[in-house]
């Protein structure tokens, strides 16, 4: 089950459970966004993730703070994912946070077109760590790659076959 851009939103979680018990889904792959500012309030409420009865892979997003992500990956069934390639639920994953944090103004630090050049940095730095991780395990290649934001995809293409993003708070499907 593929979630994004949930930010303080407690029904998720009873959706995600709800969804579940009806399908059995293996994983809940979450690229990002899952609280709005990053306040201690909004991290506490993380912690239904560990109440969940099904494996949770998490990137941040560009509202995501480090605290969010140390909230979540104190969850027994959370795996946090930042420039690296995980395996759970029989799936090769390699995700990397957005680079930005709009809660303390880093993603308007230099500017917008600094921003989005740390976007398309950040993804062409996964994109390496995908190609050093499939050329050292050629028998288990990545499945699954994970960004935030889709704008600057360049640094991944021909590099996964599939990639899951959020951020844009539409639904899209594109074929490289």
């Amino acid at each position: 089950l593929h979630v994004s851009d949930i930010p303080d939103n407690p029904q998720a979680y009873d959706v995600i459970e709800q969804l579940h018990t009806q399908f059995a889904i293996d994983a809940v792959i979450d690229t990002g966004d899952i609280v709005s500012w990053g306040t201690p309030v909004e991290n506490e409420l993380l912690r239904r993730i560990g109440t969940l009865d099904v494996p949770y892979v998490y990137i941040s997003g560009n509202h995501d703070g480090a605290a969010a992500a140390a909230t979540i990956e104190e969850q027994p069934n959370a795996t946090v994912v930042d420039n690296e390639v995980v395996e759970v639920a029989g799936l090769t994953i390699a995700g990397i946070g957005d680079p930005r944090f709009a809660a303390d103004d880093d993603s308007d630090a230099g500017g917008w077109q600094e921003g989005k050049q740390a976007v398309a940095a950040s993804a062409f730095q996964l994109g390496d760590t995908i190609e050093a991780h499939d050329q050292a395990s050629p028998e288990a290649p990545v499945d699954l790659a994970l960004i935030h934001d889709p704008t600057q995809p360049e640094g991944l293409l021909g590099r996964a076959p599939l990639v899951l993003s959020g951020h844009m708070h539409t639904s899209a499907v594109e074929l490289d």
